[in-house]
């Protein structure tokens, strides 16, 4: 396909070829500024108003050469930009600047908008969508602002690169060189398409990372991030000091607590001492009383130790102790044996057929019986708890039979 190669045409060579017949909108009279957008009223109401100028019946007689080439050129022009398909095809061959600013042309944040904001401007010539958002300033909401990226991110362009197709398809020769051409322009379309998605992704790109508004925003909610995150991590260094401290506080409650009950047992204990010394001093001392106040009677020593085991707490040993020495000397005998006896029944014939029997078995004791109550009273010795029922149970004897039997040993 060597031949197909000479047809071959330069960007230059397309771009020139494109301007041959001149501006369009200019044969029309149409000022497009920066933008195509017109309606089609506007195209004819313009081309009517052209064609009265240079319509060859109104020229008549006096029509030139070039009055009819350039009749020919305002045809082509109307029909060119009244049908919207050729009208984008032909627009998308006009000069138009690709050039997005850089950061060091914006000196300043107004340098930025009025920059930025030409250039999406004049991008936005190309959009589908109508209409399309403004970049604003620095008085534009936020809400605004992301709006407006978020419009650019999706954008979607008319833009054509059909004039920098390479063949000519009314060059070929015939259906397979045609559909081979067609492709091969296809191609470098797609490459000028992707090449325009790449230049407008820089554009929004740029624009957005340095886009004084969302730097702005993105500072705050990164110091928003950041206090939050350091919150956090006081918090949890807070929750770790305070568990420090509670078990720190708990160890050192615990070991007071330990010293306190240590110092509480050592006090209890010699209250517990000092409690048992005094009940025996006072035990000593009642039964000493009553031996001196009542010698040679049946409340002997014996009845005496017997008499106070019925008071193991030391309060009522003090109370009956203090009643007792509250006795009359002279009567403490009678006044000792009614106190008492006060309040206990008359004894029954069947008792005291039992003191009989009691007393009659005292008399029927065996030396062997004797023997053990002597070895039982030394092995026993005052101040044994229970000491005569103890004594009783290891002779194997009555208790008040032992006891009678002890006083008798004792008489002898």
């Amino acid at each position: 396909m060597d031949h197909l190669k000479k047809k071959k045409r330069t960007k230059a060579e397309i771009e020139k070829e494109g301007f041959v017949m001149g501006d369009m909108y200019a044969l029309l009279d149409i000022e497009r500024g920066s933008n195509f957008e017109m309606d089609e009223a506007t195209i004819a109401k313009a081309y009517r108003k052209v064609a009265v100028q240079f319509h060859p019946d109104k020229l008549g007689a006096n029509i030139t050469a070039k009055d009819k080439e350039v009749w020919l050129k305002i045809q082509n022009a109307y029909e060119t930009l009244i049908d919207p398909s050729k009208k984008k095809k032909y627009d998308s061959t006009l000069p138009f600047d690709d050039k997005i600013p850089t950061m060091e042309e914006c000196k300043t944040d107004a340098d930025f908008y009025e920059l930025f904001g030409a250039c999406f401007n004049l991008n936005a010539t190309f959009s589908e969508v109508k209409p399309v958002p403004e970049l604003g300033d620095h008085t534009t909401d936020l809400k605004d602002v992301r709006a407006f990226y978020s419009f650019w991110d999706a954008f979607k362009t008319w833009r054509e690169f059909a004039q920098y197709d390479e063949y000519d398809l009314e060059d070929a020769q015939d259906r397979y060189e045609k559909r081979w051409m067609d492709k091969q322009n296809a191609k470098l379309r797609k490459d000028y398409e992707k090449a325009e998605r790449k230049r407008l992704w820089q554009l929004v790109n740029r624009a957005y990372e340095n886009d004084p508004r969302i730097k702005n925003q993105a500072a705050l909610e990164k110091a928003e991030k950041d206090a939050i995150k350091q919150a956090k991590k006081d918090a949890i260094a807070n929750r770790y000091k305070e568990r420090d401290e509670q078990i720190a506080k708990e160890k050192e409650l615990a070991a007071q607590r330990l010293i306190e009950e240590e110092e509480a047992k050592k006090a209890a204990l010699a209250l517990k001492r000092e409690a048992g010394k005094k009940y025996r001093q006072t035990v000593k001392d009642f039964i000493m009383f009553l031996e001196q106040m009542m010698p040679e009677t049946k409340y002997d020593r014996w009845f005496a130790e017997e008499y106070v085991k019925k008071f193991p707490q030391q309060d009522k040993l003090d109370e009956i102790f203090a009643k007792c020495k509250a006795l009359d000397e002279d009567d403490f005998f009678h006044q000792f044996d009614t106190m008492i006896t006060e309040g206990t029944p008359r004894a029954s014939a069947e008792h005291l057929k039992e003191k009989e029997a009691n007393g009659t078995e005292t008399k029927k004791w065996s030396a062997e019986d004797i023997t053990k109550l002597t070895a039982a009273i030394v092995r026993f010795p005052p101040g044994t708890s229970e000491r005569w029922k103890v004594i009783a149970d290891f002779i194997g004897k009555d208790q008040k039979a032992t006891i009678k039997q002890a006083k008798d040993l004792e008489a002898k």
